[in-house]
């Protein structure tokens, strides 16, 4: 693991992998400063990543960015000194399929 990066928006803090964060804006164009600004869209969707959390509890979020485009944001929680941190593990533009989806939980502006 490479060194880690501490960001903040607001009142929240995120952290991800420095390698993992170069490497997800090389293939999907998406930094991890920009996956952050989901958690302020109201309209977001979070739901359980049942298949991928046996060692820790992950996320799949879906909302838009400030940027505009709708996201799919991978993510897990952590405990720092009694704070909670958001790790962000991933993110891409979110597929035709993860549109609908969001689109059908009534969530469109």
């Amino acid at each position: 693991m490479s060194s880690p990066v501490h960001f903040r928006l607001g009142q929240l803090s995120f952290t991800w992998d420095r390698a993992k964060a170069e490497a997800n804006a090389a293939k999907h164009g998406i930094t991890f400063e920009e996956a952050a600004t989901t958690w302020l869209d109201p309209f977001a969707l979070e739901r359980f990543d049942e298949e991928h959390s046996d060692a820790e509890d992950r996320w799949l979020r879906i909302a838009s960015s400030l940027r505009g485009p709708l996201l799919v944001v991978w993510s897990a929680d952590a405990e720092t000194e009694g704070q909670i941190v958001i790790r962000i593990i991933g993110a891409w533009r979110a597929s035709r399929r993860e549109r609908d989806w969001y689109e059908k939980q009534g969530k469109i502006r």
